[in-house]
């Protein structure tokens, strides 16, 4: 008897290792392997398609709370000299000081009302603009102190607003 079969786990029925891994075994491997990669695959897009979702939710909440800060200052300004903010000098008027009249002047006792035009949360655009064109930014009708989202993906009636 040879001196290796004395140690443990050793014994003379065992295989030769070139046995264990037979073809059939090996093919068995590649199908293990395959529904392996198509399982982190399908994870990895249900992961990314509820990060998606979530980000839109949570750009859709910013967008509300945005609305519901600047809504009522525009309101104030109307409040302060009987007329909404010009649509040309919206910026300036909502962010400078200014006189009764409207006009931006350094001694104004009137505003600002705010700090600046926030960005709208849907595409990061600052822009006033006057038509309803989806181009992005914000929509402005000083008629009816309209302001919302000019973002395509917006629907008007998720977020009413004075004058609709």
């Amino acid at each position: 008897m040879r001196s290796d079969l004395s140690r443990p786990g050793f014994s003379e029925n065992r295989e030769p290792p070139s046995a264990a891994a037979s073809p059939s075994r090996r093919g068995f491997v590649l199908v293990e392997k395959i529904i392996l990669c198509i399982c982190l695959v399908v994870n990895g897009l249900v992961i990314l398609a509820s990060s998606r979702n979530g980000s839109e939710s949570a750009r859709a909440e910013k967008l509300k709370q945005v609305l519901d800060r600047v809504r009522p200052r525009i309101e104030a300004y109307f409040k302060d000299h009987h007329r909404y903010p010009n649509r040309e000098y919206f910026a300036l008027q909502m962010t400078c000081k200014t006189d009764q009249e409207g006009r931006v002047v350094a001694g104004g006792r009137l505003g600002p009302y705010l700090r600046a035009i926030p960005a709208n949360p849907m595409d990061g655009q600052r822009r006033v603009g006057a038509s309803q064109t989806g181009s992005g930014g914000w929509f402005y009708d000083p008629q009816k102190g309209r302001f919302a989202s000019n973002d395509p993906t917006v629907r008007w009636k998720d977020y009413p607003t004075r004058g609709l």
